[in-house]
């Protein structure tokens, strides 16, 4: 039985499988790239934005006008990594604050 799903033909195709998803996915696997949506990637942008008027004036942002035309700061989740506990725990390791994420 054994024998019969491991034959010749079966393990070519299993290795051209693997070798088209490798380089299918090439910069994912070896590259460091990730997958990333507009979802994930837009709140960044803002919150580049918030951290250097934090710089500027060393106020906390209240009100940021890029999301949903205007919304709270701690409510919009850009500055999480200020308002949550663990990530200064994690900072102490320089560990990202991704990991909590």
């Amino acid at each position: 039985m054994f024998e019969k799903i491991i034959n010749r033909k079966n393990l070519i195709i299993l290795l051209g499988m693997i070798i088209f998803i490798l380089i299918l996915f090439y910069p994912i696997i070896f590259g460091g790239k990730t997958f990333g949506s507009p979802d994930s990637l837009n709140p960044r942008g803002a919150s580049i934005i918030l951290q250097e008027m934090n710089k500027l004036d060393n106020e906390f942002p209240l009100w940021q006008p890029w999301i949903f035309s205007g919304m709270p700061t701690a409510d919009a989740f850009t500055f999480v990594s200020l308002l949550y506990f663990p990530n200064y725990i994690l900072n102490l390791f320089f560990l990202s604050s991704n990991l909590t994420q």
